[in-house]
């Protein structure tokens, strides 16, 4: 006999690669759960920032999307990796401009590295469950006092707490 259990994500915000589910997502989740059989699509009927695909020979991306799984709504997106948080950085008349990172725990520290950007609905700052401080190339507090002298190669490039992770 053979027991198996399937956990369903129902909602908050997941990322579905394209090369996955195909650019016609919305059919292919519809087909998957009808009750996201119908998504509103964020994005080119609205004044807001884009992104070019990141360039160079080297540089490796996807075309996926961003979906919130409670108010149905879809954001499309390029990443060069899976993200699994954002970092809002402006919030504007027509949304909020996010960077889209990949988080991981490393010695009781959060480092960050981008993945992506994107231009998110208003609402997502509602839905935040953690926030903190972005530190981009300079010490952290409690390190000595010398530190201030340090070059920028010498500090710590990132840590913080994220909000929203996916």
């Amino acid at each position: 006999m053979v027991v198996g259990t399937i956990y369903l994500q129902r909602n908050g915000w997941i990322f579905l690669d394209h090369s996955h589910w195909g650019d016609e997502l919305q059919s292919s989740i519809g087909r998957q759960d009808p009750n996201l059989a119908e998504l509103f699509e964020w994005g080119e009927s609205w004044l807001i920032p884009t992104w070019s695909p990141p360039s160079g020979k080297d540089k490796q991306y996807a075309r996926g999307s961003l979906l919130d799984l409670d108010n149905r709504v879809m954001v499309k997106v390029v990443v060069t990796d899976k993200p699994n948080a954002l970092i809002s950085l402006v919030v504007h008349g027509s949304g909020v401009t996010s960077m889209l990172v990949a988080r991981k725990a490393v010695l009781g520290t959060v480092m960050i590295r981008k993945v992506g950007m994107c231009n998110l609905p208003a609402y997502v700052l509602a839905q935040t469950n953690r926030s903190g401080t972005l530190c981009v190339g300079v010490p952290l507090e409690n390190e000595a006092s010398e530190s201030e002298t340090r070059s920028l190669s010498d500090t710590q490039s990132f840590s913080l707490d994220l909000c929203c992770p996916f």
